[in-house]
């Protein structure tokens, strides 16, 4: 039986999601909790396949992984044998096919948290940071906005969202997929907008594939963005509500300066909407 878990997990613990010897890494103490607990022995038989690898910093709520064993998956069990300190926890679960490869999502969606301190510091204005997301979305060259190892640049942005609550500001970014450092780029140019020369503040031009060669800028701090989850097509997800409810009153959302209420955010996550109820 295969199977496809969602993971939430705090980056600040780890040197990134996707293993590496001799550090402590999302993805390797997942296999290591999956070894304990007996659902596989290795990564080659078991077909273990992780959906986005995040950078050292980045938390996520709702990550991917998926795995062939001959068990029953017990969500609980799984995280008894995850670290103690809530830093890595499973909290939904789905069978799938046997060919079945989480990297391939149909959307991917992320926040950006900003404090409401920051952008008053800044003098931002709300209006001008939406109309600047809006030149983002679409598909464009995000050569300038990416870290410089890639060799197709082109990408597609379906939606970036501005959500406002009292303390804080979400920007919520949907594509398909996202280069290295996309996102935190996006944000820095964003925000630094107002300040630019001139020359730089031609956002179209800037996503031509003709453009400058280089754009003096660096990417947004890792430690306020968030990747909230994965949207595939016809899984049955079987979400653990007590764990879910755990997660979202977790302490780092306080951190992120989030009114994290159950209720009120909620209705921010459509993909979430059809399988989470209250109780």
């Amino acid at each position: 039986m295969r199977y496809a878990v969602k993971v939430f997990y705090l980056g600040d613990y780890y040197y990134g999601y996707q293993r590496q010897p001799n550090v402590p890494t999302v993805e390797g103490t997942i296999i290591n909790a999956l070894k304990k607990a007996g659902y596989i022995t290795d990564v080659k038989t078991s077909n273990f396949a992780s959906a986005t690898r995040t950078d050292r910093y980045v938390s996520a709520l709702g990550n991917c992984f998926a795995f062939n064993t001959k068990k029953d998956l017990i969500i609980t069990q799984l995280n008894h044998f995850l670290p103690h300190n809530n830093s890595i926890i499973c909290w939904a679960k789905s069978t799938v096919d046997e060919d079945f490869s989480p990297r391939f999502a149909k959307l991917k969606k992320y926040w950006y948290f900003l404090s409401r301190n920051y952008i008053n510091e800044k003098q931002l204005s709300i209006n001008d940071i939406k109309k600047v997301c809006k030149k983002f979305e679409g598909t464009h060259d995000f050569r300038l906005f990416s870290k410089f190892n890639e060799k197709d640049t082109i990408r597609s942005i379906d939606k970036i969202n501005l959500i406002e609550n009292q303390d804080s500001l979400i920007l919520e970014f949907i594509g398909q997929s996202f280069l290295w450092q996309q996102i935190r780029r996006i944000i820095s140019y964003t925000l630094s907008f107002p300040f630019l020369p001139e020359q730089f503040q031609n956002t179209e031009e800037l996503l031509r594939e003709n453009s400058i060669n280089h754009l003096p800028l660096k990417p947004a701090s890792p430690h306020h963005l968030l990747f909230v989850e994965h949207y595939y097509e016809n899984l049955n997800w079987k979400v653990n509500q007590t764990t879910l409810k755990k997660i979202l009153s977790y302490s780092m959302f306080q951190t992120f300066e989030l009114d994290s209420k159950y209720a009120r955010f909620k209705k921010q996550w459509s993909f979430f909407k059809d399988m989470i109820e209250e109780n």
